[in-house]
């Protein structure tokens, strides 16, 4: 389990100008869920994964992670990270952090390229010389080629068209270790983490499956967020008297929910 156990956050303690990002925030994260964290700019979202992967220390509180964790994290901004003269050099950084022979260095490698779609002729290249889609996504195939149980993304679709965007969806879902995504994409968080919390002003103002949100969609919109699309339409069937069991993760699931559904609690159907 990760625990976050009262955890607030300072920002420049003790000069003018200091900064609450966080108050007080406490959430646990079982092994192997998927958590998304949303909320409006400046809400604490990037702040929260920070302490989460250990980057930064809280002012107050406590973070608990399981012993002999790998932890990855992946930057709003994941360009800052890149500090390699080629992709190949960037990705075989973590594994040979670890101690891995070159052989299974190479496979990391390779493995990690598969996941997010990228070329294995891209490896010799200059990752900053890349176009912005494959250069967001060098990143992510680094810290994955770390083999992390722990994998912290931030904004992992920002400035992503909608193919690599695809690509992201496709490994998160499939991650088998646990996930935490913060992120502006309720869209990209109902098709990837089956449970969401909301913060604004560095506080967390929600904590559910979508299911409750759909339901009960006022913390969502007391942030200033909104129903993605098609959780949004189940919402309005549940107005007029839907019953929705379980919420799917795609159209399709949704789709077929829909067609095998109907009022069940005399709405008006």
């Amino acid at each position: 389990m990760l625990y976050l156990e009262r955890v607030s956050l300072v920002y420049g303690r003790g000069v003018p100008g200091e900064r609450l990002a966080l108050a007080e925030v406490s959430l646990a994260v079982g092994p192997g869920e998927h958590l998304g964290v949303s909320g409006p700019s400046g809400a604490g979202k990037s702040s929260l994964l920070l302490l989460a992967a250990g980057l930064y220390p809280p002012t107050s509180g406590r973070v608990r992670r399981p012993e002999n964790t790998r932890v990855g994290l992946v930057l709003q901004e994941p360009e800052m990270a890149l500090f390699a003269p080629t992709v190949r050099e960037e990705l075989a950084f973590a594994p040979r952090a670890l101690g891995l022979e070159e052989a299974v260095v190479e496979e990391a490698i390779r493995a990690s390229l598969v996941r997010v779609g990228l070329a294995e002729d891209l490896l010799d290249l200059d990752p900053l010389a890349l176009p912005t889609a494959e250069r967001r996504l060098v990143p992510i195939a680094a810290v994955l080629a770390g083999r992390p149980d722990l994998l912290f993304l931030d904004e992992p679709t920002a400035g992503l068209p909608v193919r690599a965007r695809g690509r992201i969806i496709t490994l998160v879902r499939s991650f088998p270790g646990t996930v935490m995504v913060a992120s502006h994409d309720l869209d990209f968080l109902w098709r990837t983490c089956p449970r969401l919390v909301v913060l604004a002003r560095g506080s967390l103002v929600a904590d559910g499956r979508w299911r409750e949100f759909i339901y009960r969609p006022e913390p969502l919109t007391e942030a200033g967020l909104v129903l993605p699309p098609v959780p949004a339409v189940l919402a309005g069937l549940i107005r007029r008297g839907w019953e929705i069991e379980e919420v799917g993760q795609d159209e399709e699931t949704v789709a077929r929910q829909i067609l095998h559904g109907g009022p069940r609690r005399g709405g008006a159907g």
